[in-house]
């Protein structure tokens, strides 16, 4: 049976709001309630020196900020797509060169000399005030999906933006590595299934048992203990790690039939919040 949407309820919304807080005056902890500033690169510089400022220094940054369109390719408007890969691709992207070189603390001089010359350019050392005294220390936290390893029809550009992410994030633990700044800094990738948040309202997936709809306490307590034990790649639910391997291994005549047995074909077709994005 298909699990019905829940959508959230004001009084829900205001609890969240008051628990944010409440997280914010124990553990200094920032959170962005608007995603208008990830629509612009000046924003997100202007964002992240207030931070610091503000703050001090930053050791986790969780990218969470993501948006929908649901349209076919033949349908979307150019503006929309564009809008969408700032959001869910390049603002996390500028939010991890604002605050590495910060992470990487006092090592940042050694850290940069194993990235090979020639691959540096003349001004990569003007980071003025991102840089700190302080030992290395830093986590960063993608909240990437499913998405990133399959394919949907209507959401092209969506899971265009979470691949990229993902592979961001892959990227990132390979220099880190490089660098000698892995046992300093973690990356974890989080790649859920669809979550009950409403930004997916009227999504259907015939197969319910094989691919539920995940409830949003119990995805956040997962990603919460994948941050707390550093974990690298992490699918929710576990099985979801099927998919890039049945997509990189089984030919399309094939994943044509899964598609059509699991609903894949259809699973957008009544979803509510297609074209408000739109300008």
């Amino acid at each position: 049976m298909q699990r019905a949407w829940r959508k959230p309820h004001p009084w829900s919304c205001r609890r969240t709001t008051f628990k944010l807080n409440a997280i914010t005056a124990i553990w200094r902890t920032v959170v962005l309630r608007n995603d208008n500033f990830c629509r612009n690169l000046d924003e997100i510089k202007k964002f992240a020196k207030d931070v610091r400022r503000n703050y001090g220094r930053v050791t986790m940054l969780i990218n969470n900020a993501g948006i929908v369109n649901g349209n076919f390719i033949i349908d979307i408007q150019n503006s929309s797509v564009e809008r969408l890969i700032r959001v869910n691709l390049l603002a996390p992207l500028y939010l991890v060169k604002e605050f590495l070189p910060g992470m990487l603390g006092n090592a940042y001089e050694e850290c940069v000399n194993k990235v090979p010359k020639l691959l540096r350019p003349p001004s990569a050392d003007d980071i003025g005030n991102k840089r700190v005294d302080d030992p290395p220390k830093g986590h960063f936290v993608f909240l990437s999906s499913v998405a990133s390893q399959s394919v949907v029809a209507s959401l092209a550009d969506y899971c265009a933006s979470k691949a990229g992410l993902s592979a961001v994030a892959d990227t990132l633990r390979v220099e880190l590595d490089i660098m000698g700044a892995l046992k300093y800094i973690s990356v974890t990738d989080i790649r859920p299934f669809v979550i009950n948040t409403g930004l997916f309202e009227g999504f259907k997936c015939r197969l319910s048992w094989l691919f539920p709809i995940l409830r949003p306490e119990d995805t956040v307590q997962r990603i919460v203990e994948a941050i707390r034990h550093r974990e690298g790649v992490v699918y929710i639910p576990w099985w979801m790690w099927f998919i890039p391997l049945i997509h990189r291994v089984l030919p399309y005549p094939v994943l044509r039939l899964f598609f059509i047995i699991s609903g894949n074909f259809h699973a957008m077709d009544n979803f509510n919040r297609a074209n408000m994005n739109q300008d």
